[in-house]
């Protein structure tokens, strides 16, 4: 049979049920019975069938899918009879009862005849059963749907996994660090039942946060509760949108905070995980990436420079931008979460039409103060405490009970366990889970099923106490060290790691023992049930595990569970905790037998005989920084790591070596033991081998040991030396003691070139004083930046250039990479330095350098107040002095202005700077700004104006990129009254013919200037620098 009519039957079947329940609900909503338990199955009836029916209303239905078709109609079929059961049911009460109102002396007794128990019953049965088929027949449907949307949403998700898009370099790709987010998404989709949410996206709240400016949706509820299963819900909804309106150019971007995950808890990962999903929509999709890890290749971007790109590309969606935030409370309460917050407050306040914020979390007092503060924008608030996410819960309950094979024992109560539950729930689906979890457990009796039901836990911490106590005993060390690590763990760790992390004995003679190794995660779940998740489709390889849940961590770190006596040695305290890890950490690289086994060409078999080596080498420093140092004996065997003992230290460099900077690993020898212990600030051990004569300088010290020893001024790693390490990474206590030792504070060496620029560069300001106390030579020119002052000057640490000013530096020496210090502050857009070195008496247009000067790298850089500062500050633009005179100190109006700009092109045309701004989009209207006059160029009645058209030309040239500059234009003031259809489609056209002509599509560098443009646009291009 054809498709259709077999739709129009079942959908007539569905029609028929909708006026039975209907009838049914009314009738017993006005008689007077205990008949609630039917009432509400009767919604619940109710509602799925109009689901059903509004779904095939709207569903087109393709050729490929007559199977599904077929499926559908006979799920339907199939409660046909029951539909007319309750029919004949709703006719006949309705017949009795008005026999009963004829007959008024035998109202009572009619009525208790026709609402007796069992009538309610046969009534709930047909119910039960008209539920199970249409919710089965609602399943295939929905998931049909999903399927085909998360098909086309894994699509946009490997476009939005940056490390997935193979045209972005290698380089590029290091540089960025990005979490993946389609794993995260997955995951969270992954837990969604058919429907969930669906009161949501359908709800008018949901529709005004896609459909008004600057809008902002914040979801609250209490841990447990499927914040983040509705945040899945949304991101596929806002998928489907941006099809429906494909014309339009709209961005999607995600970020799932997690608790668990040291790599999604910050500002900066997150801005870098947006930047680079909304980068890889557009459709010059790597420029910005590649421009942003050129300008900051040497480190990370400070949070600021990502917040400007982030709105950068925000104003590149012609359509608007959604992201969603998930999980806000995940973010680690304090500097992390404020710097969250603070960004959102920030990227509200730019009042951006076309950016759309969803945010989850739990209610917390910061998270809640923050965002009610800010006053910009459309903000909606819904809580997660709502009848809707109960009807949600019900409709999992009903669906896992039927669908688990270890419930269906229980069938014949499935109603009783659903009331129970449903109780019980009180609006947590974590709740239900572990619930589910028990009744999978539960012997199979009436009896141990009524005592199960009848002492559910009241609330998820009752439920975390009775899973602890349900720890076997014998299992009960095993299980605290294995909740311990998963809460404090740098990463998720593999299956194996876990297992060798349970197999390490502490105490007073640690070591690791292979026989306490666990058979596999099958044991990990015994010992732990309910605790944990095993991740099968982990990013960067093998299976992980982790903590079920953040409520789970939440109780485990809480001061509730020390309430509980028996309970109280389950407490994680992280210091403790990650004392407890850092040890385990050790106790396994001084293992004889796995420094036996780690040798460079076998180090995928170490790996496979000892799994823990490398997550052990990469991290017990960071659990020993983040723990008590005192606890378990860790300084004990840190000392024994750095004296070499059985060649655990070679081994611990060989399987990771910590000494890069910024990516780059050193060349060469591996260093010493007091090179690394300097780079990690490790005082005492840097004592303990002085003591011991490993680290003594060539020369002897009062009172140092005569044994022959390796220099302390030893050249080689990335750092050159032990003292340019410590003064990196700011180490005041280690340069100290290197210092008194006869460390070389001039060492020419390293990356930095030496010490003092190390600490400028790192913006260590007690260091840098401290070395200039020792003698430190301020004008030593070497090294990456070039000086001391270039490296201060390009990280923008104003108090350290300060300094280095106040003792002589040469403010204009000529070195490196920027040339001077003007350019490398300049380049990077620091307003303060640039001031500062300008007042200290720096040359504006001291030449040299990768850009030329300063003014060329604040233009490349598009630093409007930079290349204004500089240019008030009479740096040199290589055009007529007396005509840009006059343009910006006075007199003249609209046609002068016009008559300076014909000058630049015809004199000077393409000359540098003009180029370089040029070239890089943004730069030449920096230079436009400066100049402070109206300028407005109308086509449509001077298209004959060679000035004008010149103009026009360059106005659209800059914009050629319109998606990704045109919002910093339009702040401006600059290009009013286009459309961005029109204005898009003449960039293009005029650009074309300006690319042409200058050589671009040739790949040419060539300066033309004097061309006569023509163009029949009617629109106009108009210049208002409002900001000056």
């Amino acid at each position: 049979m054809d498709p259709l009519s077999l739709i129009a039957g079942a959908a007539g079947i569905i029609s028929l049920g909708i006026q039975v329940t209907q009838s049914l609900i009314e009738f017993y909503q006005g008689a007077k019975c205990d008949a609630a338990r039917t009432l509400e199955k009767l919604g619940r009836l109710l509602t799925i069938l109009k689901h059903m029916h509004d779904h095939l209303e709207k569903r087109r239905f393709r050729d490929d899918e007559c199977s599904l078709v077929t499926q559908i109609e006979a799920l339907i079929q199939t409660c046909r009879v029951s539909i007319r059961e309750l029919q004949g049911q709703s006719e006949r009460v309705k017949r009795q009862s008005t026999g009963v109102r004829g007959v008024a002396s035998s109202v009572s007794r009619k009525l208790a005849f026709h609402l007796r128990q069992s009538t309610l019953q046969r009534v709930e049965h047909e119910v039960d059963q008209i539920v199970l088929h249409m919710g089965l027949a609602m399943q295939l449907l929905q998931q049909k749907a999903v399927d085909r949307v998360e098909d086309d949403i894994g699509s946009l998700l490997s476009s939005l996994s940056v490390r997935k898009v193979s045209a972005i370099p290698d380089e590029e790709l290091q540089w960025l660090k990005v979490p993946d987010m389609s794993l995260h998404y997955n995951e969270a989709a992954k837990r969604r039942h058919p429907g969930t949410g669906l009161w949501l996206v359908e709800g008018a709240t949901f529709r005004d946060w896609l459909a008004k400016p600057n809008s902002l949706l914040w979801l609250n509820g209490f841990a447990g509760c499927g914040k983040s299963v509705l945040c899945s819900t949304a991101i596929e909804h806002v998928f489907r949108y941006r099809q429906a309106n494909s014309q339009a150019k709209i961005g999607l971007a995600m970020f799932f905070f997690a608790f668990s995950d040291d790599t999604r808890q910050d500002a900066s990962a997150m801005l870098r995980s947006l930047i680079s999903q909304l980068s890889s929509q557009l459709g010059n999709e790597h420029r910005l990436v590649a421009r942003l890890c050129k300008g900051h290749r040497s480190t990370t971007p400070p949070d600021h420079v990502l917040v400007e790109f982030l709105r950068q590309l925000v104003q590149a969606f012609t359509g608007g931008v959604f992201i969603v935030l998930d999980a806000l409370d995940e973010s680690p309460r304090g500097k992390q979460r404020r710097e969250v917050l603070q960004i959102i407050t920030d990227a509200r306040k730019w009042a951006e039409a076309g950016l759309h914020l969803l945010l989850s979390s739990r209610d917390e007092v910061d998270i809640h103060e923050e965002l009610e503060a800010i006053p910009a924008g459309h903000m909606s608030t819904v809580s997660m405490n709502n009848e809707f996410v109960d009807q949600d819960i019900a409709a999992f309950i009903a669906s896992h009970i039927r669908a688990n094979r270890q419930i269906q024992k229980w069938e014949a109560h499935y109603e009783e366990i659903e009331k129970a539950l449903i109780e019980g729930a009180e609006g947590v689906f974590r709740w239900v889970e572990c619930q589910l979890l028990s009744l999978e457990s539960c012997p199979g009796s009436k009896r141990h099923l009524d005592a199960l039901l009848a002492s559910l836990p009241r609330s998820l911490d009752k439920t975390y106490e009775r899973m602890l106590e349900s720890i076997a005993e014998e299992s009960i060390e095993e299980g605290r060290r294995i909740l311990t690590l998963l809460c404090c763990a740098k990463r998720p760790l593999t299956i194996p790691e876990l297992i060798d992390c349970v197999a390490v004995e502490l105490g007073e003679s640690p070591r690791f023992n292979p026989d306490g190794r666990l058979l596999d995660e099958n044991e990990i779940r015994r010992i732990c049930p309910g605790f944990i998740e095993v991740d099968e489709h982990s990013a960067d390889g093998p299976p992980t595990v982790r903590i079920a849940h953040y409520s789970i961590q939440e109780y485990l770190e809480s001061c509730r569970i020390c309430e509980q006596q028996r309970l109280a040695r389950f407490s994680v305290k992280r210091p403790d905790a990650n004392a407890l890890a850092a040890s385990i950490c050790l106790t396994y690289l001084l293992e004889p037998a796995v420094v036996a086994m780690s040798k460079p060409e076998g180090k995928e078999a170490t790996n496979r005989e000892y799994p823990l080596a490398s997550y052990a080498a990469q991290s017990w420093y960071s659990h020993y920084r983040d723990g008590y140092s005192g606890r378990h004996g860790v300084q004990q065997q840190i000392l024994r790591l750095f004296h070499n003992d059985n060649g655990a230290f070679d081994n611990w460099v060989l399987t990771w070596n910590m000494d890069k900077y910024d990516g780059r690993k050193p060349e060469g020898r591996t260093q010493s033991p007091v090179y690394y212990a300097a780079l990690l600030g490790l005082d005492f051990v840097i004592v303990s081998l002085f003591d011991d004569g490993q680290a003594r300088t060539t020369s002897a010290t009062p009172g140092a040991s005569t044994r022959a020893t390796e220099s302390i001024n030893a050249e080689g790693g990335t750092c050159g030396s032990a003292l340019q390490a410590a003064s990196c990474a700011g180490h005041e206590d280690v340069v100290r003691i290197l210092l008194f030792h006869g460390a070389d504070v001039n060492a020419e060496s390293g990356y930095f070139g030496s010490p003092l620029q190390a600490a400028a560069a790192a913006g260590h300001k007690g260091v840098v004083e401290l070395l200039l106390a020792s003698g430190s030579n301020v004008n030593r020119l070497g090294g990456w930046h070039g000086g001391v002052l270039q490296a201060a000057s390009a990280r923008g640490h104003d108090a350290i250039v300060e300094l280095l000013l106040a003792n002589g530096v040469d403010v204009n020496a000529q070195f490196g990479w920027y040339g001077n210090a003007l350019q490398a502050a300049s380049a990077r857009g620091h307003e303060r330095v640039v001031r500062r070195l300008l007042d200290a008496g720096a040359n504006t247009d001291a030449a040299g350098g990768t850009y030329g000067s300063a003014l060329k790298a604040a233009s490349r850089g598009g630093f409007e107040e930079v290349v204004r500062i500089l240019v008030e500050n009479g740096a040199k633009t290589n055009w007529d002095e007396k005509l840009v005179q006059r343009a910006t100190k006075g007199g003249g109006g609209r046609g002068f202005y016009m008559q300076y700009l014909e000058s630049l092109c015809r004199r000077r045309g393409w000359h540098d700077p003009m180029y370089e701004c040029y070239h890089d989009s943004q730069g030449y209207w920096c230079l436009v700004l400066v100049n402070g006059r109206k300028y407005q160029t109308d086509l449509a009645r001077e298209s004959d104006s060679l000035a004008q058209e010149n103009a026009a030309m360059r106005a659209f040239m800059v914009c050629r990129n319109f998606s990704v500059n045109g919002g910093m234009l339009a702040r401006n003031g600059i290009v009013q009254g286009l459309s961005g259809g029109d204005y898009n489609r003449r960039s293009r056209k005029v650009s074309r013919r300006a690319s042409s002509s200058l050589g671009y599509g040739h790949g040419h560098r060539t300066h033309q200037s004097g061309h006569h443009w023509s163009s029949n646009t009617s629109a106009g291009v108009y210049i208002q620098p409002s900001c000056l």
